[in-house]
């Protein structure tokens, strides 16, 4: 009679149990560089656009929603030597301004939802500190969480940075100088695509 009674109730718990290990833990998510990519794209002489990337990343996501990414304006990547060597000391500064980091908090919640839901649309307010000056970006997002905890976002759309908001646009001239180039446009969009894994 007793092991009647209580056979229900070890079914009911083995299966909570169970049901509680199938559903991974929110942790700490840091960003795997060789998987991730920043780029923007360039246009010269009004018609002519490039993309260029950089290829070195950090960044992390925290339980608490805290978001930040680094990017190393060293690693810029334009696939032509010499333009990379003038983007960082003409344009980036790099031996001043090394790094450009991004910071934002997620909204309350985000997390766990998307734990539940597996992919969702995130739109992020986002500042963004570069080459010596700080200005607010709003950022597009797709959001998508694997069983095992790997997180993947991705730019539903570029985000549109205004070279004058960061003191780019002496830069950009004196790119435009040495190069020959009638303009460089100083509106530039910026997309990602980032991994995170716990």
């Amino acid at each position: 009679m007793i092991l009647r009674l209580l056979t229900p109730l070890v079914l009911v718990a083995t299966f909570a149990a169970c049901n509680k290990l199938s559903a991974p833990a929110v942790s700490d998510l840091t960003l795997v560089s060789e998987d991730s990519q920043i780029s923007f794209v360039s246009v010269k002489n009004g018609a002519v656009a490039e993309i260029h990337h950089f290829t070195s990343l950090q960044g992390e996501v925290r339980t608490d929603g805290r978001v930040s990414v680094s990017v190393a304006l060293t690693s810029v990547e334009t696939g032509i030597p010499i333009r990379n060597e003038r983007m960082q000391a003409m344009l980036f500064e790099t031996e001043a301004h090394p790094m450009a980091t991004l910071s934002a908090t997620l909204p309350a919640n985000t997390l766990d939802t998307l734990h539940k839901r597996r992919v969702m649309a995130i739109d992020l307010p986002a500042t963004l500190d570069l080459h010596g000056a700080t200005a607010d970006v709003e950022l597009h997002l797709l959001a998508s969480l694997t069983a095992d905890g790997q997180l993947h976002v991705s730019t539903r759309q570029p985000a549109l940075l205004q070279a004058s908001d960061f003191a780019l646009v002496d830069g950009i001239k004196a790119l435009q100088e040495v190069a020959g180039l009638t303009s460089i446009a100083t509106m530039v969009p910026v997309s990602a695509s980032l991994h995170f894994a716990p």
